[in-house]
């Protein structure tokens, strides 16, 4: 008897797909294209050669996580529906986007256009002005280090000068100065994160390896405000893939942002478990300081919106958008006194 769940053999796969509207693309985890669909070579613009090569050589002139098979779709860490926008010489292309992971690496993906008016949500949205934020600082980031560097080391060799001559306050205005030159220059950084640069190392990892590696300097940072720090982690959590460094960004960003908000004598707490029906880690971060209005909630991933003085408002955005690469979230939760940073990571195949 044969297998009700297997479709015949003789079943025009192809032509459903087309008659589906869909444009298909496999690839493999290096990259390497497997099979395309006219319908997908013409949503793209791609020419038959084209498929001979990398899917990064293919779309070589993106930032690489927003090439229609960015990296995280094709090592299989991003899975399910998504809103893609493609910006054609036509205008705006909108496709919803399906991908599925296959056993040995790489991904099937597939794509549907949509003619109906698409509601973007919030998320996507915000998306898409990181984005715009962030390619434009990558194009214009050295353009602005050179002569700040230049700046810098002018104003420190002046500084001893100043200081020699028993000139204290034009050498405390060198000092200011100095630190507004440094402060620009972490926002050049932070910018540079939201538009993330090309070499991201994405690797199996362990994220309590992440972690522990940061213990040192959280530790540090806590002992310096004069607050507790309370871990509660397992001995072990199934491997994500994604940069090692730049998940450290995010763990970082986050306990700064959680001391901040804490007068001294406040308490960290930082908890890790892993969610198997969901496939997920879930990293807390709660601190004990005043807590978010409710109000402020749903603004606090905009990009420079802050409520601390000397703030950027982008050290949250970069979190986001950096978990967003790798299929991860992240989101607050305020009720009454204290703030808790959930952090969401899928694991390698559901491990």
């Amino acid at each position: 008897m044969g297998d009700a769940r297997r479709l015949p053999a003789n079943f025009p796969v192809e032509d459903l797909i087309d008659m589906l509207g869909l444009g298909i693309v496999v690839v493999r985890a290096n990259g390497e294209i497997v099979y395309a669909n006219e319908r997908f070579r013409e949503f793209f613009s791609l020419r038959e050669e084209d498929l001979q090569k990398n899917i990064e050589e293919v779309f070589k002139f993106l930032f690489p996580d927003y090439s229609p098979v960015s990296p995280p779709i094709r090592l299989g860490v991003v899975r399910g529906e998504d809103v893609f926008v493609w910006r054609a010489e036509e205008g705006r292309r909108i496709f919803q986007r399906f991908s599925i992971p296959l056993p040995e690496g790489g991904a099937v993906v597939a794509f549907r256009e949509t003619q109906e008016p698409i509601v973007l949500d919030e998320k996507l949205l915000r998306a898409d002005r990181l984005s715009l934020i962030g390619q434009m600082a990558a194009g214009t980031a050295h353009e602005i280090r050179n002569p700040l560097t230049a700046i810098r080391g002018f104003l420190q060799l002046l500084l001893p000068s100043l200081e020699g001559k028993g000139l204290e306050q034009e050498a405390n205005y060198v000092r200011l100065i100095l630190k507004e030159v440094d402060r620009i220059g972490s926002l050049i950084d932070q910018f540079l994160l939201l538009g993330k640069p090309r070499e991201v190392n994405y690797k199996k990892i362990d994220p309590l390896d992440v972690l522990r590696e940061l213990l040192p300097v959280i530790e540090s940072e806590t002992l310096l405000r004069d607050t507790e720090l309370v871990l509660s982690l397992p001995d072990s959590l199934p491997p994500v893939i994604a940069d090692p460094d730049l998940l450290k960004q995010v763990f970082l960003n986050v306990v700064r942002n959680a001391l901040e908000a804490m007068e001294r004598g406040g308490t960290l707490t930082i908890s890790a478990e892993y969610d198997p029906e969901k496939r997920q880690i879930h990293f807390a971060f709660a601190d004990t300081g005043p807590g978010i209005p409710p109000y402020l909630l749903d603004r606090i991933f905009d990009p420079f919106f802050t409520t601390k003085p000397e703030g950027t408002g982008l050290g949250l955005s970069v979190c986001q958008r950096l978990l967003q690469d790798i299929g991860g979230n992240i989101r607050l939760t305020s009720k009454g006194r204290g703030t808790t940073a959930h952090i969401y990571l899928p694991t390698v195949g559901g491990a």
